[in-house]
């Protein structure tokens, strides 16, 4: 398939970075980021990116595998809930604070120079940025959820410096493709030590931040600054105007609204606890409605924590012996957090039907690896109404859209 001219594509931005610019990553009306050739790429480098372009295949390395893999929540070496004892820490972060205490610990104990993640724009705010942060104030800084897109990989090659050691952090499409990457780039494999991910549901459109802003008030040109989820857990939408002006929205109010149109690539994804990642964590949500759903009741935060490789194990099992992170519980039986995640649950369930709608439609789907959803239907069966509701649902978003 013609990568650059996939809609699958969920702008990692590997490309561009992987062409030295021959490919660059612009932002479409839609509100997603798609590359743009501005050169030919050649042969060696377009062959890369096909084999790590998360619209093109996700995959996990067999030398990565687990001990346990659990049909819905994947590989894991060791399952926990927590938080992070720092209560500051737990303040600035969306959920628990855990990896943002993880990314800390690691600075502090000069494990490594640097952590690669996404932060705010400061030059448009409203847009997200790659960020290098070398000490725990910019940790924090960028510890928000940015509910947009984000090229997490658009310079991930030019910002590698020689002798110096990474962190990595991003949606667990971003954590794969650069892990099937570091297999042909040898700076990549030797300094990026650690790679961690967070629970993703899917990309929402940049218009709905944009919409969500108007309907507080405050026009686009006018935005100062947006944060998606600090003060509290799971927090509220904050957007300050240039004038002064503060309006903001709990997160029970505004993320259905934001999430209402999320890429169609996340649409297909089952993929979305960070199986490549060494430590992916989410909100551990602890109260439920009468429907079983959570009811975003704000509290401090909680995560669920899975150590996800050997490499992850033994750096979570570190910092909990050190005292940085709050233990609640080991989880032992999976089952009981299965509830907490209907979104992710969703994903990995109906995964097939949806397939099914691209494939009769006559789309590229990209290669998953089957074992990440292959034996979820052990968990329950899937009803004929939602089945044809899955594939007619998906097959309109593909088709009338």
């Amino acid at each position: 398939m013609s990568l650059f001219k996939n809609q699958l594509c969920v702008g990692c931005g590997l490309c561009e970075s992987v062409t030295n610019g021959k490919v660059k990553m612009t932002l479409d009306p839609d509100g997603f980021f798609r590359p743009k050739k501005t050169q030919e790429v050649p042969a060696n480098e377009y062959r890369f990116i096909k084999q790590c372009c998360p619209a093109a295949i996700i995959h996990k390395d067999e030398s990565l595998r687990t001990p346990h893999t659990d049909p819905f929540w994947g590989d894991y070496f060791q399952c926990y809930i927590g938080s992070s004892s720092s209560d500051a820490i737990e303040k600035e972060a969306s959920s628990g604070g855990i990896i943002s205490t993880i990314l800390i610990f690691l600075l502090e104990n000069k494990i490594i120079d640097y952590v690669i993640h996404i932060g705010p724009d400061p030059e448009n705010p409203l847009l997200n940025t790659v960020k290098l942060s070398s000490n725990s104030k910019e940790v924090l800084a960028n510890a928000d959820s940015r509910y947009a897109p984000s090229t997490a990989l658009t310079n991930i090659l030019q910002i590698i410096e020689n002798g110096k050691h990474y962190a990595f952090v991003g949606k667990p499409c971003d954590v794969s493709a650069l892990r099937s990457y570091s297999k042909f780039n040898q700076a990549v494999a030797n300094q990026i030590k650690y790679y961690f991910s967070f629970f993703c549901f899917g990309v929402p459109s940049l218009n709905q931040t944009k919409k969500l802003t108007v309907q507080l008030g405050i026009q686009e040109e006018q935005v100062q600054s947006i944060v998606y989820r600090k003060n509290g857990w799971p927090g509220s939408f904050n957007v300050a105007a240039k004038d002064g002006t503060c309006k903001s929205i709990l997160y029970k109010d505004y993320m259905h609204f934001l999430f209402s149109d999320i890429h169609i690539r996340c649409k297909i994804c089952p993929e979305g606890l960070g199986e490549s990642a060494d430590i992916s964590s989410g909100d551990g949500w602890s109260e439920f409605d009468e429907k079983g759903y959570p009811s975003f009741k704000n509290a401090r935060g909680r995560s669920i924590i899975f150590s996800k490789t050997h490499v992850g194990d033994k750096l979570l099992s570190k910092i909990i012996n050190a005292g940085h992170i709050s233990i609640e519980e080991q989880v032992e039986d999976l089952r009981s957090l299965d509830k907490i995640q209907p979104g992710q649950f969703g994903k990995k369930k109906y995964h097939k039907y949806r397939i099914l709608a691209f494939k009769i439609s006559g789309k590229k789907t990209p290669k998953i690896d089957s074992y990440i959803y292959k034996n979820i239907h052990v968990l329950g069966k899937v009803n004929l109404r939602t089945k044809l509701s899955q594939l007619i649902g998906t097959w309109k978003r593909i088709n009338l859209k």
